[in-house]
């Protein structure tokens, strides 16, 4: 599970970070289907937590969940930097949170998912998390996601939250012009699409069956 750096939301000055239900749901999902879980960043050191995924009418069960217990609690604490980690893991999941949208096309994380897709594992992702889907290539030099289904977070969703002046850039069309057959469910609705190596959901509600589709795809 590789998490983002990022605090701030670009010139807006607002807060972002991880979304916590979009790390937790997937995360007791692989415990229970028996994988050792290995969490890193962008940075190294502690994952900056999204405020409003902090929020009660928005924290997940899985979130609470998470909180509760100081033994995962403090794995996002003192998180080992994704340069220096050079394994090939059964799955790579990238949770979501704005700041992903900075950190995940960044050349550490553009070599880590490249690496497990030359490997043939399972590539997984929720929300903004598949930001770091949109620069590797394969050996000839090929978009990964081109002519792959894949889905995000949407052009809508991120204008119903009023982010769209925000972001660098609009993940959906960012996958589309990558050459992904994006696909969009119901906003604000859980939604997974899984074309191999790919598993991938557009929000936090996702989460939790991204999770389970991933275990699935893994084989576990």
């Amino acid at each position: 599970m590789h998490c983002n750096g990022t605090q701030q939301l670009g010139s807006s000055g607002r807060k972002t970070g991880l979304w916590l239900e979009e790390l937790a749901a997937p995360y007791f999902k692989f415990k229970e289907a028996g994988y050792k879980v290995k969490i890193t960043s962008v940075k190294g050191g502690k994952v900056p937590l999204d405020p409003r995924s902090l929020e009660e009418d928005r924290k997940g069960p899985h979130s609470k969940k998470f909180l509760e217990s100081d033994e995962t609690k403090n794995l996002l604490n003192d998180t080992e930097s994704v340069r220096d980690v050079k394994d090939v893991y059964d799955i790579l999941y990238l949770p979501g949170g704005h700041g992903t949208m900075w950190d995940f096309t960044t050349e550490p994380v553009k070599e880590t998912v490249k690496r497990h897709y030359k490997a043939g594992k399972v590539l997984s992702s929720v929300c903004h998390g598949p930001a770091g889907f949109i620069k590797p290539e394969d050996d000839k030099g090929e978009p990964i996601v081109k002519g792959k289904k894949v889905t995000s977070f949407s052009n809508s969703e991120e204008k119903s939250i009023g982010d769209i002046d925000a972001v660098p850039f609009l993940l959906e069309d960012a996958l589309k012009e990558r050459g992904a057959l994006y696909q969009k469910g119901p906003d604000w609705g859980s939604f997974v699409v899984v074309d191999e190596p790919f598993v991938t959901g557009p929000n936090p509600q996702s989460a939790e069956e991204v999770g389970e589709a991933t275990v699935k795809l893994a084989g576990k």
